[in-house]
């Protein structure tokens, strides 16, 4: 079975800390582009998911080889991404984390 090819958008802390992790454990997924606007936030999160350069930025995150999209965005950015982006993209997530217990 091939993996499902996720590219993230906004790689800050809610990214790296919470949805990374799951997906990296996750066998059937795989974190294959990622974009943010602040260089130092994306150059660590593309470490920690062990993206080479080719995999940074928009372009690689609408590529037709991704099959969902995790917009971890803050939600005033979410109007300025065009829907037309978005059209061919066969899941798109826009989640706010759940935590189990006040500690999470």
């Amino acid at each position: 079975m091939e993996s499902v090819r996720i590219a993230v958008i906004g790689t800050g802390w809610i990214a790296e800390q919470i949805y990374l992790p799951c997906l990296l454990d996750h066998g059937g997924i795989e974190v294959v582009a990622a974009d943010d606007p602040s260089p130092q936030i994306l150059t660590r999160f593309a470490r920690l998911a062990n993206l080479g350069p080719e995999s940074l930025g928009l372009a690689a995150c609408f590529s037709h080889e991704i099959d969902g999209l995790l917009l971890c965005t803050p939600p005033a950015v979410h109007p300025n991404k065009s829907p037309n982006q978005y059209r061919w993209i066969n899941t798109f997530c826009v989640k706010n984390p759940c935590f189990a217990t006040l500690q999470n």
